[in-house]
């Protein structure tokens, strides 16, 4: 008679046994989309409401720069038309000259003045 030394591993969803891989935590992908989904929702109204808030930030900053023009001076008006709340970003970075960079993930904004300011993704500025 053979016995294993290891215990068998049950999924985390629905405590079937799982076969296969050794790292695998889920019998199936139906097992693996609940809990993940549960995990999800766990998330308080206040965090999703943040999110939501930055992920539009993000596309409304990407939205305004292209391939050809990676950093664009616009007014802040306009980005608030669009959607965008100043009040969120994800980090900020200060240059020597004192002045912050705000950023929404891999996308930023310098503030010029009370009207402008200057958009541009993250990378395209700061590798420079």
């Amino acid at each position: 008679m053979i016995v294993s030394l290891e215990q068998e591993k049950k999924c985390c969803t629905c405590n079937k046994i799982i076969r296969g891989r050794s790292d695998k935590k889920f019998c199936n992908e139906y097992c693996r989309n609940v809990y993940n989904n549960k995990a999800k929702s766990a998330d308080s109204p206040t965090t999703k409401h943040i999110n939501k808030i930055l992920n539009k930030n993000r596309v409304v900053l990407k939205l305004n720069i292209s391939k050809q023009q990676a950093v664009r001076k616009i007014k802040k008006e306009t980005l608030r038309e669009q959607g965008f709340v100043f009040k969120y970003h994800t980090h900020l970075f200060n240059r020597n000259n004192g002045n912050p960079y705000f950023f929404i993930y891999d996308f930023g904004y310098l503030s010029l003045c009370q009207e402008w300011c200057l958009v541009f993704e993250a990378d395209q500025l700061l590798d420079k």
